[in-house]
């Protein structure tokens, strides 16, 4: 049972926004470097992915996320890894 998904392209991003949420708030709280550095970590290794993956999209994508998904900007393709079998 899966209760939520992110496709490869959307938790880069999320982890990009995560990351300069939790930067703003460091000078009052220095606890949250901790949230700041795992959330770079994360987009970064999405971003690896992505790369990876290349424009045909294969490589580093499991059969199920190789298929080929129309991005339209503004919107995401959220659920496309729904399964569990789209992520590394």
């Amino acid at each position: 049972m899966t209760f939520c998904g992110f496709d490869e392209f959307e938790d880069a991003v999320l982890s990009v926004e995560l990351a300069a949420e939790k930067f703003q708030s460091v000078q009052t709280s220095p606890t949250l470097w901790k949230w700041v550095i795992i959330a770079l970590q994360n987009a970064v290794q999405g971003a690896m992915v992505l790369a990876l993956a290349g424009t045909d999209g294969c490589g580093a994508l499991f059969p199920s996320s190789q298929e080929a998904k129309p991005r339209v900007a503004g919107k995401s393709n959220a659920g496309t890894a729904a399964n569990g079998n789209g992520r590394l």
